[in-house]
């Protein structure tokens, strides 16, 4: 799984995990600590966190995202 924000018209990676077939809950596994390492690595808060899995691309809404 690959974590990346859309900024400029660009994709920029943040993070990636691994996903244990075993734990389909491991798409929740976002959480406010994933959030702030994503803040550090970019310098600034992401407005839009997205992942991508299996070919397939998914936006990350949360509440205490923005």
């Amino acid at each position: 799984m690959i974590y990346f924000t859309k900024e400029d018209g660009q994709n920029k990676m943040l993070v990636t995990s691994k996903i244990d077939n075993n734990d389909p809950a491991a798409l929740e596994y976002f959480d406010q600590n994933d959030y702030k390492v994503c803040t550090k690595i970019l310098g600034h808060k992401p407005t839009n966190i997205y992942m991508f899995v299996d070919g397939h691309e998914f936006k990350i809404i949360r509440s205490w995202i923005n």
